[in-house]
C-alpha cells in the first residue's frame, strides 16, 4: 500500500489563504463578494477539518459526488517507476470515515 501524504491541521489555515488567493484576481473587479468568500473558505475547512476529524458528511459537502482526483507516488526504489493512483468520491469519504477511529500519539497536534 502506498503511503498517504499527511497536511498537518496546522496547514489548514494556511491552505485556505492560499484557496482564496486563487480565485482572487489582482483586480477588485473580479475579486468574490461576501458570500461567495465565506462559501470557499466554508468548502475549503469542509474539506480540511472534515478529513481530519473523520466528519463524512463535511467531506460530503465539499466534494462532487464525480470527484476524480489524482496523485503521483515517487518511486519505492532507487530506479523504480513512479505510480499513479486514483480517488472517487466512494473512496474518499470511506478514508474520511477511517480517520475519525485513527489514534493520534499525544505528543502529535
Amino acid at each position: 500500500m502506498n503511503p498517504r501524504p499527511v497536511l498537518p491541521l496546522t496547514a489548514a489555515a494556511g491552505l485556505v489563504s492560499v484557496l482564496l488567493a486563487a480565485v482572487s484576481p489582482v483586480s477588485g473587479q473580479n475579486r468574490p463578494g461576501g458570500a461567495d468568500s465565506a462559501a470557499i473558505v466554508r468548502t475549503a475547512l469542509d474539506y480540511i477539518e472534515g478529513f481530519y476529524t473523520g466528519d463524512t458528511t463535511r467531506m460530503g459537502r465539499a466534494i462532487h459526488p464525480e470527484l476524480a482526483k489524482r496523485i503521483v507516488y515517487p518511486p519505492r526504489e532507487p530506479g523504480g517507476k513512479q505510480t499513479l493512483d486514483h480517488m472517487g468520491a466512494a473512496k474518499l469519504l470511506a478514508n474520511t470515515q477511517a480517520m475519525a477511529t485513527r489514534q493520534v500519539p499525544a505528543d502529535r497536534p
